[in-house]
């Protein structure tokens, strides 16, 4: 009778661990939107201690090293990430804590391997880019220019998310975002979001500064309207 009783709870246990391994895979959405020739991953996280990156193609596996469960808030793609690609890099965007290129997918069956380490406590925000090199396209340079005004705008609507997040607020949704038509070295964002918690919802507004060789935020700052 006792062998009927653990038998049926170790296969409970394997079910349901199956099931959270399986939760923590997404696949890519494939939106063809290219950064300066190069093709382009951007990864966005929700981390609280250590977690593991690894990334096939358009499917990503987003597994909890240590603290809080790690995850997803977004995973798109240019194109998928290519068995030997050139020029292999990582631009880390957006974070308190370190993001680290572990391996890159040529000479690993095609796997590329990040680690993201949260050094705080509570949860956080991480963004970051993969790009690779597209054929017949120049190399990557340090200093080139940066991923452009679209992609600082998804940065910097991050950004804010997460400074909300420190408020206690949740985003309900952006209003008039304005990038700077003339940008030089720094893109410059402004605009409206309005925030919400449980006794209601806030308009807020926003400026943020993108360094565009490195892809970084520089600045983000939120006010009560």
């Amino acid at each position: 009778m006792k062998q009927w009783i653990v038998l049926p709870a170790c296969m409970l246990m394997s079910l349901l661990f199956a099931a959270s391994a399986m939760a923590a895979v997404r696949q890519a959405v494939i939106h063809g939107d290219r950064a300066n020739g190069s093709e382009r991953c951007t990864i966005v996280a929700d981390v609280d201690g250590s977690a593991e990156v690894k990334i096939s193609g358009a499917s990503a596996d987003l597994r909890t090293i240590s603290g809080a469960e790690a995850t997803w808030r977004r995973f798109q793609c240019s194109a998928p990430v290519p068995p030997n690609p050139s020029g292999f890099r990582l631009a880390r965007v957006f974070g308190r804590g370190s993001v680290r290129l572990i391996r890159e997918p040529r000479g690993h069956r095609g796997v590329a391997l990040l680690r993201i380490d949260d050094p705080q406590k509570g949860r956080a925000f991480y963004t970051f880019e993969l790009q690779w090199r597209v054929a017949g396209d120049g190399a990557w340079h340090p200093g080139s220019p940066g991923p452009g005004v679209g992609w600082a705008v998804r940065v910097c609507q991050d950004a804010v998310t997460e400074r909300l997040h420190q408020f206690g607020y949740s985003v309900a949704g952006f209003d008039r975002l304005a990038p700077d038509p003339n940008p030089g070295r720094y893109l410059q964002v402004t605009g409206a979001v309005t925030g919400r918690r449980r006794f209601g919802s806030r308009l807020f507004s926003f400026s943020c500064s993108l360094d565009s060789r490195s892809g970084r935020v520089q600045s983000v700052n939120v006010h009560q309207r």
